[in-house]
């Protein structure tokens, strides 16, 4: 952890330079200028080997993001409720609308103009990339777990099945990308 990283820079220097050891940092601290203490023990980071993972902002995520929209509640139906957006798509989260809620600071059953806001999110973890990519790949070895087609999934609900992970994985390891 970089608290961790941070105290072990201070025992470091309790050698008063007669221990230099080369340090390799993972990403969880290397790039990190919060574990290096100014004046106290950047001398000691410095020629440290840092790893870092390259991340690229997955293409096309922020549009597709701030595009999501909060699904009515089963029942609630506001008059005048006007879409100034042309392109908004639902979410197909369970949890998207409470989300909302909490983002927007209105209550979806009681407001009407609650739908009317806009994401403007742009601001994502560097280890987006990574999540969208196993989401990918799950999503492709669930396709040929379930036999499906381009156009159809006939076996896709999945809270009648029984996975066999073992199978899954096996189709997991098997799966190459680009």
């Amino acid at each position: 952890t970089k608290e961790d990283a941070r105290k072990l820079l201070q025992a470091i220097k309790l050698f008063n330079g007669t221990f230099q050891p080369v340090l390799i940092a993972s990403d969880a601290w290397g790039k990190e200028s919060s574990v290096v203490i100014n004046g106290e023990t950047d001398e000691i980071a410095i020629g440290a080997l840092t790893l870092e993972l390259v991340s690229i902002q997955p293409a096309n995520f922020d549009k597709y993001f701030n595009s999501l929209k909060p699904d009515l509640p089963a029942g609630i139906i506001f008059k005048n409720i006007t879409n100034k957006y042309s392109k908004t798509i639902s979410s197909r989260n369970p949890w998207f609308n409470e989300f909302w809620e909490n983002r927007f600071g209105c209550n979806l059953t009681t407001s009407s103009t609650c739908l009317n806001y806009q994401l403007n999110e742009t601001n994502w973890d560097s280890k987006l990339q990574f999540i969208v990519d196993a989401t990918y790949v799950f999503a492709h070895a669930l396709h040929e777990y379930l036999n499906c087609s381009s156009l159809s999934c006939p076996n896709a609900s999945l809270l009648d099945l029984d996975i066999d992970g073992k199978k899954l994985f096996q189709l997991i390891l098997e799966k190459t990308f680009t």
